[in-house]
C-alpha cells in the first residue's frame, strides 16, 4: 500500500491535469424541459446564474467560478444588474454588489416558481452528481420526470437542479465517464482527470446546497420531496443541514469562506417543510454526513425536528465507481473522498443505526439497486442506468409515498 501511494503521486505528476467548470452560462436561457418544470443554475461559488443571456464569455479558460469571472468588470455587472432593477457600479462590484445581485435573481426565481406551486400538486426537486454538463442531463432529467408521472399520476411541478460539479471534457461517452482509472476506453487520462476534478467538486457540492437551501425554505408549499443521484446527495445535505467540511480550511477561498461563516452563524436555517428524501449510489460518507445531522445546532430547526426529514437510500454494491472511491479502504477515502455510503452495506447499517438509536428507524428505509432485469451486477453508475433498474420504481413510490 506504501508503494501504490508514491507511485500514485508520480502519475499524478506526470499527467496533464485540468479542471472544467460545467459551463451552465447562457444555459440559463433555455427553456425547462417541460410545461411543468423549471430549471436552477449555481455556478462554483454557489450563486445562482441569472436569466440573461451572459456575453463576452473571454473568460471561459479562466479557473474561478463563472460569475466571480463575469462580474469582475463593471460593464459585465452593470449588464446583469439593469435587467433586475439594480444601480450600475462604477469600479469593479464588490462581495456586496455581487451578493445583492444574486439576492434579485433568486428573487425573481422564486417568483416565477411561487406562482406555478399553486396549482400542482407535488414539487420534486432533481439532483444530479459530478461530472455533468446541461446536455448530458437533458435526456436524464426528462426520464426521470416521465418515469416519477407515470408512477403517481399526479399533478406535479420539478425543479431541475444544475450546479457546477465540473466536467472532465476528455470523456465524450458514457463509457469514457464511467472510467475512474483506466476504465473501458477512457485511458489514465480521462481517469486522471476524473480523479482531479472529484475533491473540487465535493467542495463546491457544500455550496450549492447551502444557496439551494435559501431558495427551498421560501418556497410556499408543506411538502417537499428531494431526489439525488451519485454526489448530489451532498448537495442535497447540504441543502438540509450544516455539514462540517471534511478539509483542512486554513486558507479558505473566497467560496469557502461564504459557506463557512454560513455554517458558523446559522446564516440560513434548514427549510421548514416535511421532506422526503431520495438518495440513489450517494457518493458520500454515511457516517461522517449523518453525524452532522444529528449533532447539529441551528436556530430554526433542532435534532429533536429531524422527524420532517425521510431518508430513502438506493444502494448498489456492484456500482464500479463508488467501489472503486473505497477499493483501498479509508486511506482512499481520506484522500479521494468517501463513497461507502452508496455501495458498503455495513455504512448503509451505521446509519440506519443512529436513526434508530435516535427514535427515528421509520424514517429511513433502504431499496437494493445491485442486480440487473435480468440478474446481472449492475455496476454503470451513470444515472440513466439507475432509472432503468428494476428497483427504481420502489424507490420512487417509497421517496413519495412517504
Amino acid at each position: 500500500m506504501r508503494y501504490f501511494g508514491f507511485l500514485f503521486l508520480i502519475v499524478l505528476g506526470a499527467c496533464s491535469l485540468k479542471y472544467n467548470v460545467a459551463y451552465y452560462g447562457n444555459e440559463s436561457q433555455r427553456p425547462a424541459f417541460s410545461n411543468h418544470s423549471i430549471n436552477v443554475f449555481f455556478d462554483g461559488s454557489g450563486y445562482v446564474y441569472p436569466d440573461v443571456a451572459l456575453e463576452d464569455m473571454d473568460f471561459f479558460e479562466e479557473k474561478r467560478p463563472l460569475l466571480q469571472a463575469y462580474y469582475s468588470e463593471a460593464s459585465r455587472y452593470n449588464r446583469v444588474a439593469e435587467a433586475y432593477g439594480l444601480p450600475p457600479v462604477e469600479a469593479v462590484p464588490d462581495t456586496d454588489a455581487i451578493e445583492a445581485l444574486n439576492s434579485a435573481v433568486k428573487h425573481l426565481w422564486l417568483e416565477q416558481v411561487n406562482a406555478e406551486l399553486a396549482v400542482h400538486d407535488r414539487v420534486v426537486v432533481l439532483v444530479h452528481g459530478y461530472n455533468n454538463t446541461y446536455h448530458e442531463l437533458i435526456g436524464p432529467y426528462s426520464l426521470f420526470q416521465n418515469r416519477i408521472d407515470a408512477i403517481t399520476g399526479t399533478n406535479n411541478f420539478y425543479i431541475n437542479v444544475f450546479w457546477d460539479g465540473l466536467t472532465d471534457n476528455t470523456a465524450k461517452d458514457i463509457s469514457k465517464q464511467e472510467s475512474l482509472f483506466y476504465g473501458e476506453t477512457g485511458g489514465l487520462r480521462a481517469g486522471i482527470n476524473n480523479l482531479k476534478i472529484w475533491r473540487r467538486a465535493q467542495h463546491q457540492a457544500l455550496f450549492a446546497g447551502m444557496e439551494l437551501r435559501t431558495l427551498l425554505r421560501r418556497l410556499q408549499t408543506d411538502s417537499l420531496t428531494l431526489v439525488s443521484h451519485s454526489l448530489g446527495a451532498r448537495v442535497v445535505a447540504s441543502t438540509l443541514f450544516n455539514i462540517e467540511p471534511e478539509d483542512d480550511w486554513k486558507k479558505p477561498s473566497v467560496a469557502q469562506a461564504r459557506y463557512l461563516a454560513a455554517i458558523s452563524a446559522d446564516q440560513h436555517p434548514a427549510p421548514q417543510q416535511h421532506i422526503s428524501v431520495g438518495m440513489m449510489a450517494p457518493a458520500i460518507g454515511g457516517k461522517e454526513t449523518f453525524d452532522d445531522y444529528f449533532i447539529r445546532e441551528n436556530a430554526a430547526r433542532s435534532a429533536a425536528d429531524s422527524s420532517d426529514f425521510h431518508f430513502t437510500i438506493g444502494f448498489n454494491t456492484n456500482d464500479e465507481v463508488l467501489r472503486k472511491f473505497n477499493l483501498f479502504g479509508k486511506k482512499s477515502a481520506n484522500f479521494l473522498g468517501d463513497t461507502s455510503f452508496g455501495t458498503l452495506k455495513n455504512d448503509v447499517d451505521s446509519v440506519h443505526t443512529l436513526f434508530r438509536e435516535n427514535g427515528l428507524e421509520q424514517r429511513f428505509d433502504v431499496v437494493d439497486f445491485s442486480k440487473t432485469f435480468q440478474g446481472y451486477p449492475q455496476n454503470k453508475h451513470s444515472m440513466i442506468f439507475y432509472l432503468d433498474n428494476p428497483n427504481f420504481d420502489s424507490f420512487i413510490k417509497q421517496v413519495l409515498e412517504d
